[in-house]
């Protein structure tokens, strides 16, 4: 990933969706919004108890950056499901309960997952002009959202995983992501294949899970190629001056944004 600026707020970007000219596309810092205390300052999230009135001013300067309305960013309610929307128009805005991945091919709207230790991802099909995006955690993770977005990707718009770029963004890294018996049991009755995201500890209670690498191997299964995958090595938990993390600073801290859209 690099960093980049609007207007000399800092955004990161994924190098190999920044390759695509009518690709619009972002991961928020926690920088160069109007919040305050644990929301400081970028928060996108209005279910955290920030005002509403900075939620709304902050997602009115993330749209002044990149040139729309705020009503043309589209944020899923995401309740760590797999249900995928597919947006057409913005009037769906307040279609997407339970939601937690968009699809759309409308130019102009801005698709857009919200995070803080939870892997944001972002899909483009270079063949069909598609873009995509998911919210991860470890629920959605188990449960294979990235798959679900790509069947959805496929059943209405016919795509080709082999023609699908992704970039998986900055999230908890797995040395700071200790998990007990919910999740350990989880993710080993659902994946024989465990070993490769999920280590053991000097606690034989917990564990460690790589959020990052469940997705990546669960992309690869789906049949994305690795080549058109990137992964972030940015640590929410670790980089505290750019990310919120609910993990870092409880759950009601602020939440940055992932964003894709078609010019």
């Amino acid at each position: 990933m690099t960093k980049d600026y609007f207007n000399y707020i800092p955004f990161w970007k994924f190098e190999n969706l920044s390759e695509i000219n009518n690709l619009v596309h972002f991961i928020t810092t926690r920088i160069g919004g109007l919040s305050s205390g644990e929301y400081e300052s970028l928060n996108l999230s209005n279910k955290v108890g920030d005002k509403p009135n900075h939620v709304k001013a902050n997602l009115k300067k993330l749209a002044n950056l990149i040139g729309i309305i705020p009503e043309n960013i589209i944020i899923p309610d995401q309740t760590h499901e797999t249900n995928v929307g597919i947006v057409v128009t913005t009037s769906e805005s307040e279609d997407f309960v339970a939601t937690d991945a968009l699809i759309t091919k409308a130019k102009g709207i801005c698709i857009t997952v919200l995070s803080a230790d939870c892997v944001p991802i972002l899909f483009y099909d270079h063949k069909r002009a598609i873009v995509a995006a998911a919210h991860a955690g470890w629920k959605g993770s188990v449960a294979n959202i990235v798959g679900a977005t790509i069947e959805s990707m496929k059943k209405n718009y016919d795509s080709n995983p082999e023609n699908i770029i992704v970039g998986i963004g900055p999230s908890i890294s797995m040395e700071h992501y200790e998990v007990g018996s919910e999740v350990i049991d989880a993710v080993k009755s659902n994946y024989n294949d465990h070993k490769l995201f999920l280590k053991p500890t000097l606690n034989e209670d917990k564990m460690l899970l790589n959020l990052k690498e469940l997705n990546r191997t669960l992309l690869l299964k789906a049949g994305v190629l690795s080549s058109n995958i990137e992964v972030s090595t940015l640590s929410t938990f670790d980089q505290q001056n750019d990310f919120f993390s609910a993990r870092r600073s409880g759950y009601n801290c602020g939440r940055f944004g992932a964003g894709i859209m078609l010019r």
